[in-house]
């Protein structure tokens, strides 16, 4: 959509106007960093024979890139840009309008794309010969796009086109612009005072109105060695002629590192449900439910959840699994859906259950009506995955580098239903089409071990969103066999929990952890053996401890929620839209 156009003061030949602060602060927490920049191929468009009061010009753009449109217009009646819209419906802005001396009127209007569009319209407060050209400024390692200052000139007749001075810091996008009657053309285009890589020209486009031609051109560069900068370029013949330069910076804020390690099945009572009578961590409530534990089974888990964050479970509130059996609570926790499974609604079964795993008829009640427990798509991916867009898209679309780390897995994004101790069903982000078709064997891999692990945590590239699911011996599911423990068996919650010790305890002294960027470890679980009352048909308590600089000392909260409330909490701290529910956990996320 436009913005409307902003007024602005009546500008007399060959007065320089300074639109925009001088410089802008940025904040302390922002960690700036010098980006990947690249200027793509713009596009423009320019009015025929004939008068308009739009114009639409054609291009190929990326999300998150910034958009400078230059345009110039001319008409008997003075004539202006009222809005500017694109295919994309992003929102754009005038920043600066310069009366080329009663004749003309030179523009400049930005968008940083919300979403990627193919088209760009300009609409005219009345009839004119219009010309415009948009530059593309695209950045690979994403971030937010701010003008730091504009210097516009106008009303100047002749052949030498100057306008500054501006003062870039290197990194910055600098975007010249002359817009002039007639149809000589540009040459010479130079960013004095400030050495530039990748000088861009634009294509010039002139509108062919007979006795109203008018053209515009614009010129960009990346600053590499920073000065006091003016735009200058010379004309082929004389003309009346205004021009603008602007200066962008791309602050790039450290994202957040997230890590989410997906345990299986034991649920709050056999992990921090432990009896009161147990002394493992006097400051961590046994729970409501029944089955609390007399002998600590995860003393680690639970050392953690003393020295930190987690959600006490009661007979009114806790954290549940979105519903049995494990796949639903994957994908409720990476799409905020359970979606179905070949075409059968898990919650068909779900209110079957009873307050007990072991009474619930999850497996059977699927396959009678027709469904594939593990296959939430056709078998062996026949055809397309599901379209439901994943935390994984989200952070691909966004340049946000993550890894999901599958214990066992036979080959990267592995779509094998089963190789225990690795199974498909712990693997959401083979389910979903955002992430299986792009690079999923880039992102979806093995688990290499803990000493691997905290090195590819500590390493150049390192993944800001780290998803961890153990194989069947080590998420306290157990399966025998091939594992030692037996599915549902007391040693099988200790052999995870000392999984989790030797594995991720090593990543809480790493510089992925304790480095610039705020972290957050949350561990948790699929679904539990026991449910709480209030929750009769959903997927049981489950532990929820997090592990930050917010978290640390904070203990039992009363909270009320499920995945989809973690899917939620992590996409607030991207700043992505909400796939889950309520974000609830921010508070205790790092900062």
């Amino acid at each position: 959509m436009g913005t409307a156009r902003p007024p602005f003061a009546a500008i007399g030949i060959g007065l320089v106007a300074l639109l925009g602060a001088a410089s802008q602060a940025f904040p302390a927490t922002v960690h700036a960093k010098l980006a990947s920049i690249t200027l793509p191929a713009g596009f423009g468009a320019q009015a025929g024979t004939t008068a308009v009061t739009s114009l639409t010009a054609t291009g190929t753009t990326s999300l998150g890139d910034l958009l400078v449109l230059d345009s110039y217009e001319r008409a008997t009646a003075p004539a202006h840009i009222t809005s500017v819209t694109d295919s994309g419906g992003n929102t754009w802005t005038s920043e600066v309008a310069v009366a080329n001396g009663g004749q003309g009127e030179v523009e400049r209007w930005t968008a940083t794309l919300a979403t990627s569009d193919t088209t760009v319209t300009v609409h005219l407060s009345g009839a004119a010969g219009v010309s415009f050209w948009v530059t593309d400024v695209h950045s690979t390692t994403g971030g937010t796009w701010a003008k730091v200052t504009n210097a516009g000139q106008d009303g100047t007749t002749g052949t030498a086109v100057s306008v500054g001075a501006i003062t870039p810091a290197v990194g910055d996008v600098l975007v010249g612009q002359v817009g002039f009657n007639g149809s000589a053309t540009i040459s010479a285009q130079a960013f004095t005072g400030s050495t530039v890589s990748s000088l861009t020209n634009g294509t010039e486009e002139t509108s062919q109105l007979t006795s109203l031609k008018s053209s515009v051109g614009a010129t960009s560069g990346i600053v590499t060695t920073a000065g006091s900068t003016a735009f200058t370029a010379t004309l082929s013949a004389s003309s009346l002629h205004g021009e603008v330069l602007s200066q962008y910076h791309l602050t790039v804020v450290n994202p957040p590192h997230v890590m989410v390690v997906m345990l299986e099945n034991a649920g709050y009572s056999r992990t921090l449900g432990f009896s009161a009578t147990n002394t493992c961590a006097s400051s961590v409530t046994a729970g409501a439910n029944t089955g609390a534990v007399a002998t600590q089974l995860a003393p680690y888990l639970c050392s953690l959840a003393a020295n930190n964050m987690y959600v006490h479970d009661t007979t009114t509130t806790g954290f549940v699994g979105f519903n049995h059996p494990s796949l639903p609570n994957y994908l409720a926790l990476t799409t905020g859906s359970q979606d179905t499974c070949d075409g059968v609604t898990t919650t068909a079964c779900g209110a079957s259950y009873t307050t007990t795993r072991t009474n619930s008829p999850s497996a059977a009640c699927i396959v009678s009506l027709g469904g594939s427990v593990d296959a939430c798509v056709p078998n062996a991916f026949a055809t397309t995955g599901l379209s439901n867009t994943s935390i994984g898209g989200q952070l691909l679309a966004h340049s946000t580098p993550w890894t999901a780390y599958l214990e066992s897995i036979p080959s990267a994004c592995a779509k094998n239903v089963a190789t225990n101790p690795y199974v498909r069903r712990h693997n959401p982000f083979v389910y979903t089409n955002d992430t299986l078709n792009n690079g999923c064997a880039t992102h979806d891999i093995a688990y290499p071990g803990a000493a691997a692990f905290k090195t590819a945590l500590t390493s150049s590239g390192a993944p800001d969103f780290v998803f961890v699911a153990p194989n069947l011996c080590d998420d306290m599911h157990g399966s025998s066999p091939p594992c030692t423990d037996a599915q549902g068996s007391d040693a099988a919650v200790t052999q995870g929990d000392a999984w989790l010790k030797n594995n991720i305890d090593p990543i809480f002294t790493s510089s992925w952890f304790t480095g610039s960027a705020p972290a957050t470890v949350i561990i948790t679980m699929d679904e539990g053996d026991s449910q709480s009352s209030y929750q009769s048909i959903k997927g049981g308590s489950v532990p929820v401890v997090i592990v930050s600089n917010n978290a640390s000392g904070k203990g039992g909260q009363t909270l009320t929620g499920d995945e989809t409330n973690i899917l939620a909490s992590i996409d607030a701290a991207y700043g992505y839209t909400d796939l889950g529910s309520t974000a609830n956990l921010n508070t205790w996320f790092g900062t």
